[in-house]
């Protein structure tokens, strides 16, 4: 931890950790603000184990995890399964910042029913927050506190998330937090795994008190995380999802350009953009790898038929897992079939060079 405070700004010419006025002004309030937040979270998470004991006893065996490279569908994915509500739970972005714990969870969820009922505009305020924060994400990777979001964000309370790429570019210790189970630590990756299968409890204790439904998580690095994941989750099914890498990286090239400049001075050229050609590469290699030394409960889905059909893709996950539709998500399903029919993306970005497209033949 010290050693990457200490790492925070670089003196070299081309350096993403430059100490720009940009840079300097965002660490001096974030990095404080974020190291705050992470203890007083694990505050709230000792509180729930002296009045919330029980949680430790759901169940996390009807557990699915979308996983796939970045920019793969798995957000699509994980809407269109979410919203079938009688059959899955699932992670918000509100809860994830704001209420990892039982207690925040049942305070906010209070405080909204509060002010729903003295006539407070709660669900406008949270709609102009979305539009005021994530506005520019629009197109790219639609965000909003109301909206499910991938649960990378777990991670950040151990300070061990790949998110940490953003804020401390170009140092090996993050970089490594980009191949987690290439780590020969067996016990402290299972350990990891264990704290989010708690924080998955919680969320169960919560909001599937009557043990009816599917958790469902989306994460792309859980891409590289198969094999702590399916030690710690042997019961859980996954579903995997394949797109063409020449599609995936120029989308995640340009969504990272922008989760970059957030906190750095980006140069004309882009210096991270070979990088992250080579680690989705490599990511892709690694779940193929997995794939075929293992024997694993998953079931592949084609990007292409998930935006043409996502009705019968629907259908087909849910013969998978034993589970019926029901009438009001037959109808969500039906007005996705009209939206995928006449979507054109927003998200424009720079095609991968002749050269590039080599080596991923290579």
């Amino acid at each position: 931890m010290l050693k990457l405070i200490f790492n925070t700004f670089s003196l070299q010419k081309n350096s993403l950790r430059r100490p720009t006025f940009k840079r300097v002004a965002v660490i001096i309030v974030v990095l404080p603000l974020l190291l705050l937040h992470i203890g007083w979270t694990h505050l709230f998470l000792f509180l729930d184990i002296l009045f919330f004991p029980k949680f430790h006893l759901k169940s996390t065996e009807k557990a699915v995890f979308i996983v796939g490279v970045p920019r793969s569908g798995t957000s699509f994915l994980l809407n269109l399964m979410a919203n079938d509500k009688a059959n899955f739970t699932s992670f918000k972005l509100w809860e994830l910042v704001f209420a990892p714990s039982i207690i925040q969870k049942k305070f906010w969820l209070g405080m909204a029913w509060v002010l729903d009922k003295i006539g407070f505009p709660f669900l406008q305020v949270l709609s102009f927050i979305d539009k005021l924060f994530f506005k520019k994400l629009k197109g790219i990777h639609d965000l909003g506190l109301q909206t499910f979001e991938e649960d990378e964000l777990v991670y950040l309370y151990l300070f061990q998330s790949a998110y940490l790429m953003f804020i401390f570019p170009e140092l090996e210790d993050i970089h490594r937090l980009l191949y987690p189970d290439n780590s020969d630590n067996l016990d402290k990756r299972v350990k990891q795994q264990q704290f989010y299968k708690s924080l998955i409890k919680r969320h169960l204790y919560v909001f599937n008190q009557n043990e009816d439904k599917y958790f469902l998580s989306k994460n792309p690095i859980h891409a590289i995380r198969l094999e702590s994941l399916t030690t710690v989750f042997p019961e859980a099914k996954y579903l995997l999802l394949q797109r063409p890498l020449e599609k995936t990286i120029p989308s995640t090239i340009s969504l990272n350009k922008h989760l970059y400049s957030l906190f750095c001075t980006l140069p004309i050229e882009n210096p991270l953009r070979q990088k992250t050609i080579k680690m989705l590469i490599e990511w892709h290699q690694f779940i193929q790898n997995f794939d075929a030394k293992n024997d694993w409960q998953r079931l592949e889905i084609d990007f292409n038929n998930m935006v043409k059909s996502p009705f019968s893709e629907a259908e087909k996950i849910h013969h998978w897992l034993r589970l019926s539709l029901t009438d009001d998500y037959k109808n969500y399903l039906r007005k996705q079939v009209k939206f995928s029919k006449s979507y054109k993306s927003r998200h424009h970005y720079k095609r991968l060079t002749e050269a590039e497209i080599s080596l991923l033949e290579n």
